[in-house]
């Protein structure tokens, strides 16, 4: 950049033209108080020229990223090592064998143990359908009430109480028929009205109305003690399904491990088929295997005798399966090698001797004049009786 104020000339004296062209900027731009004051004596230094701003509509390229420790090292993904995934139900941890966990990456299921994530989550779904028919039925016996005396019931409650009133009158009413038809109770009413005494009218019917109470009060009672042995049982059965479906699971991943042989679809398979057949899995014991366990004959054991012949019998069929292919595609590779067009190598060839001069007189090549030497090339059919150097 030039400053005209202080270029020089050729000879080393400022230009008059320059500096006065300078001034003239300067009074127009307003960079003087007055263009008769007191010029400032101008420095014989270069101006140093401002710093150019960046444009605003040039984008900036981002820093990358840095560590807030630069001597720490990135952490790398290969470096994490995986543990398994744990979980809470209730407050208990538990831990989950089939997935692990990767740091902050995620959570990996190794390929063995797809098929239980699977199950997983179609038990979900359907346990999830469930839950909300149930809740739906439920809010239908909860709009439900029967009041007795002056206690009102809702829900299941008000059912029960309703079933044990239909037993009760069902139960007084028959007594009441009964007793109109026991000849012996209807001679005694009608000889007590006779005689015109009502005491004695009074004490005949107690005897009936007692009976007939009693016999009410029982069936009111036995209905409520039926439906409440009925309401544990069902959670009992409930409960044990659970545990049977858990239980279950395990015995397919038992089988699994030991015999690697079987895929994940044959695990499947097996776990389809023998699902309906689970009362033969967990059976009541015997009372020979009572004795054994020391459990009361009729408990409830497992035995999956049958799921571990059928799993035996795959995996002995997948391995000759896999031995087959894997003997038909060694032959099939042998085969091919055979069958493959073969390169005959190139002849070398051999030096050939050189011709032996022709000497006159012979006969043949070892012809010296020897009968053995025409003998010999006789027996080996060369003797044409020509000779060679003709």
């Amino acid at each position: 950049m030039i400053n005209p104020a202080v270029d020089l000339t050729a000879d080393g004296a400022p230009d008059a033209d320059l500096s006065f062209l300078a001034d003239f900027d300067a009074q127009m731009g307003g960079l003087s108080q007055s263009p008769f004051g007191d010029e400032p004596e101008r420095s014989s230094e270069p101006t140093p020229e401002p710093p150019v701003a960046d444009p605003a509509d040039v984008p900036k390229e981002p820093e990358p990223d840095q560590p807030s420790d630069p001597a720490a090292p990135a952490k790398e993904s290969d470096a994490i090592a995986p543990t398994p995934l744990d979980y809470t139900v209730n407050g208990e941890k538990k831990i989950a064998d089939w997935a692990l966990r990767v740091g902050d990456e995620g959570v990996v299921v190794p390929p063995q143990h797809i098929g239980k994530l699977q199950d997983l989550i179609q038990r979900d779904e359907w346990q999830a359908r469930q839950n909300r028919e149930l809740y739906a039925q439920s809010q239908k016996y909860e709009a439900l009430t029967h009041k007795v005396g002056d206690e009102e019931f809702r829900g299941v409650e008000a059912f029960r109480q309703l079933q044990a009133e239909k037993a009760m009158l069902d139960a007084s009413g028959g007594a009441i028929m009964a007793a109109l038809a026991d000849p012996q109770f209807v001679t005694d009413l009608a000889l007590a009205y006779q005689s015109g005494e009502q005491a004695q009218v009074e004490t005949t019917l107690a005897r009936i109305l007692t009976q007939v109470k009693r016999e009410g009060e029982y069936a009111q009672f036995k209905t409520l003690r039926d439906a409440s042995a009925q309401e544990t049982t069902v959670a009992r059965q409930q409960e044990t399904s659970h545990v049977q479906d858990a239980e279950y699971q395990q015995i397919v991943t038992a089988i699994g491990q030991a015999l690697p042989a079987l895929t994940p679809e044959d695990l499947k398979v097996m776990a389809d088929y023998f699902g309906p057949l689970r009362d033969r899995i967990f059976r009541p014991a015997t009372v020979a295997e009572a004795q054994q366990f020391h459990i009361r004959p009729g408990t409830i054991i497992k035995d999956p005798t049958v799921m571990n012949q059928w799993a035996q019998d795959r995996a002995t069929l997948r391995s000759q399966h896999t031995n087959a292919v894997a003997a038909a595609s060694k032959a099939a590779q042998e085969n091919a090698a055979r069958q493959a067009p073969r390169v005959a190598p190139k002849p070398t060839k051999r030096p050939t001797a050189p011709a032996t001069p022709a000497t006159p007189g012979k006969r043949f090549a070892k012809d010296d004049g020897s009968y053995q030497a025409w003998k010999n090339e006789m027996q080996a059919g060369r003797f044409t009786g020509v000779s060679d150097a003709e």
